[in-house]
């Protein structure tokens, strides 16, 4: 017998010893380790729900950058808003294997923490939420609204734009309110670039629903003067845009590109769900199935850093006239790099000095 075929025969008993000492149970246990990815829904509806298309978009990515297949990712959607609905859709995914579940949607509620607490081998994701406090095995993330919406005031002022309209809904809501003082902010420094004077009207409508008053005071608006409103308050912007649409006039959208919408949308001020969830499940470890100890148990809020803020690029969503790719990308090097400071507080109104703004 040579050499080289004894070598053959070698490696081939040592693969055959492999699975035999192996067995198919510690085989399925290695495959395992990548882990299993779920979205568990809110009981909402999910048609033309764009957040959880977001994450569901996130999560596909994920996926097929790890090669993981069909079945290590998937999403269960819950029959209603109630907690014990709610949990009945995570207590399925578990019993399929999850070992990372995203909770989506605006309908968990704080008090639904007592729920992820339940299940401390698994690890738990979700948006957005206000408890005072947080389990072990869970991370709740916030957004910098206030840098989107930086961007947003800063874009409109740099490409023309001199009187505009800031649109909320509730007054109380603090990231309605740093997407605001954002914009308060981003468009007083283009205008203090540019030494150039512009007005904004301010205004919380108390509400998220569109409306023939919300209508009636933006037509107002459009009427005396404002070329474009920031609408920040879900469906509002359907009153903003027959408003813009009756009046020649734009509109900036809120959360996710609303470009679709209308053609009136010049941009939209985005929270990136979608890569959230990339830069989140990227610093999962599979293997030991936890997230940094630093991570676990808290809120944290994603920015420029992670990619996770700022303003659609697709060409299909990019309306600016003058205010280039090139231009968009040096103010976030400004704001990385603390060039030009943006103040995410929503205690008392933003300082300006070339941007007059009313508030009503």
């Amino acid at each position: 017998m040579n050499h080289r075929w004894a070598r053959f025969m070698v490696l081939v008993m040592a693969l055959c010893l492999t699975v035999f000492v192996m067995g198919p149970a510690a085989i399925a246990q290695s495959q395992t380790q990548q882990g299993k990815y779920v979205i568990v829904t809110d009981g909402s509806n999910i048609d033309g729900n764009r957040f959880i298309e977001a994450v569901q978009n996130g999560l596909e990515a994920f996926a097929q950058h790890k090669g993981l297949g069909k079945d290590a990712y998937g999403m269960y959607l819950s029959d209603g808003p109630g907690s014990g609905q709610k949990e009945s859709k995570i207590k399925q995914a578990i019993e399929d294997g999850a070992t990372v579940i995203i909770l989506v949607g605006y309908l968990w509620f704080k008090e639904d923490v007592k729920i992820v607490a339940k299940y401390p081998n698994v690890r738990f994701l979700s948006f957005e939420w206000t408890a005072k406090s947080y389990p072990d095995n869970m991370i709740n993330l916030t957004f910098a609204e206030e840098i989107s919406g930086f961007m947003a005031g800063y874009a409109v002022v740099m490409d023309g734009y001199r009187q505009l309209g800031f649109l909320g809904g509730d007054k109380k809501n603090a990231s309605v309110i740093r997407y605001g003082y954002g914009f308060v902010q981003g468009a007083n420094e283009a205008a203090t670039r540019l030494n150039t004077p512009v007005a904004m009207k301010y205004w919380y409508c108390g509400s998220y629903s569109p409306s023939a008053e919300i209508q009636a005071r933006m037509e107002t608006w459009y009427a005396k003067g404002t070329e474009i409103v920031f609408s920040c308050g879900g469906s509002i912007i359907e009153s903003c845009i027959q408003a813009a649409q009756n009046n020649n006039a734009k509109v900036v959208g809120v959360d996710q590109d609303q470009s679709s919408l209308s053609d009136t949308i010049v941009t939209s001020a985005c929270k990136l769900f979608d890569q959230a969830v990339i830069y989140m499940l990227n610093l999962y470890n599979a293997e030991i199935q936890c997230w940094p100890s630093y991570l676990t148990g808290s809120s944290i809020c994603l920015s420029l850093a992670e990619g996770t803020v700022g303003l659609p690029t697709d060409d299909a969503s990019w309306r600016f006239a003058s205010f280039t790719l090139d231009d968009y990308a040096q103010i976030k090097i400004d704001i990385a790099n603390g060039t030009t400071t943006v103040s995410d507080s929503v205690k008392g109104r933003p300082k300006v000095k070339m941007l007059k703004v009313s508030y009503e």
